[in-house]
């Protein structure tokens, strides 16, 4: 029987770097270092590294979880009704702003585990994080199969329903329902003191040190079909042309020009056969036709479909910044609800209750504001303040 091939799994978070080696079933080396805002990640990552024990014969696939420093992951909905996970996952970048944060830093977007036909899973990652894993791998020779986030590797390292791990000052609260993701909740800023659950079976050699290798643990774990992942042209973002693949691009130049040398004769010999073979040919070429124009429509159908989907959409983001420009000096907005209706509160406090009202009217796009439930007086730094929760509607014209 021919063994399998050995995973190294690594566990990115903002203060640390673990790396774990499975064989089979068995942990052959394990290896933490600890990080420092100063130290860039790839300098901790090929000094990890070049721990590792060495094998030229079967080199081990590279899985990376990273931590929620790095990584979010989001159950996206109110999507387009769309069959295909790809199309799914092809909306979600398309609208990327709508969905995640970027703070600046640009993002990659793992495919979607789509767990309705208008919602899906889907994880979005910092680039520069996954350049620098993918530059350190194939610096050493390996070969980096995938990058996910640790909010779904670490279900591959216990049986636990539900986990709440720590990167740093960010916390995780994860439940999986049938071995998928159902609710992730991050808090920043608070730390957790709750202990990690146990082990699954190939990871109790590490017992007692769940916070250092779990995450890395579940990386070696992840199994290749894993959907919310990114793999395949994603990670290849610096990769050099390998040897193999110039050989092959060089021996196919190599029979396109002998083809284009004989050529000529071909052509002959093709001439005489295409008077018994055009009728064949002519139905072939009705086939394909038919075949486009349902591809077509199917196509433009679900273009349509995105298209309505796009217009009917307004921003959050727009719409609170709109907001919070309009309110007056001394207004704080506290909480602001939209539904799918085009109806929204927002709940604010100032100097005046009739100035909020007249700062929401002036936001353009909407419409009817009015004051609803009681006016409250509260003190702020030795000031009243009017609390007061506003009702309004979005005119369907500005929408558009």
């Amino acid at each position: 029987m021919i063994a399998l091939r050995p995973r190294l799994g690594l566990g990115i978070g903002r203060r640390r770097v673990s790396a774990v080696l499975l064989v089979g079933e068995t942990i052959r080396w394990t290896a933490v270092r600890a990080r420092s805002d100063d130290e860039p990640l790839a300098r901790t990552l090929e000094a990890l590294l070049a721990e590792r024990p060495r094998s030229r014969v079967r080199k081990p696939t590279v899985t990376a979880a990273i931590g929620p420093r790095a990584a979010q992951l989001k159950l996206v909905s109110d999507l387009p009704p769309l069959a295909q996970p790809a199309a799914l996952a092809a909306v979600v970048r398309e609208h990327a702003s709508r969905f995640f944060l970027k703070n600046g830093v640009p993002l990659l977007f793992s495919a979607a585990r789509a767990t309705s036909p208008t919602s899906a899973w889907v994880a979005a990652f910092e680039e520069p994080v996954v350049r620098s894993v993918i530059d350190v791998c194939a610096s050493v020779g390996l070969q980096l199969q995938m990058v996910t986030a640790t909010a779904i590797a670490l279900r591959f390292a216990t049986s636990a329903a539900t986990i709440t791990w720590s990167d740093d000052d960010v916390s995780l609260a994860i439940t999986y329902v049938d071995g998928c993701p159902a609710v992730v909740r991050s808090a920043s800023g608070v730390g957790t003191s709750d202990a990690l659950p146990s082990f699954a079976p190939p990871f109790r050699a590490l017992t007692g040190r769940a916070e250092q290798f779990m995450d890395a643990a579940g990386a070696a774990g992840t199994p290749r079909a894993e959907p919310i992942a990114l793999r395949g042209s994603a990670i290849r973002l610096t990769r050099e042309p390998s040897r193999r693949r110039l050989a092959i691009s060089g021996t196919v130049c190599v029979i396109a020009i002998v083809a284009a040398l004989a050529m000529p004769g071909l052509a002959s010999w093709q001439v005489t056969r295409s008077a018994n073979a055009r009728a064949a040919a002519v139905r072939t070429r009705v086939r394909g036709v038919e075949r486009d124009a349902r591809d077509l429509a199917s196509v433009t159908a679900d273009l349509s479909t995105v298209a309505s989907f796009t217009q009917s959409r307004r921003s959050i983001t727009v719409l609170l910044a709109q907001l919070t420009r309009a309110l007056p000096d001394g207004c704080a907005l506290l909480a602001l609800q939209l539904d799918s209706a085009g109806a929204g509160n927002i709940v604010a406090v100032g100097p005046r209750a009739s100035a909020l009202v007249d700062a929401v009217e002036r936001v353009p796009g909407i419409a009817s504001p009015e004051i609803v439930g009681p006016v409250t007086r509260e003190t702020a730094a030795g000031k009243p303040l009017d609390r007061v929760t506003v009702r309004f509607h979005i005119v369907p014209e500005a929408t558009r």
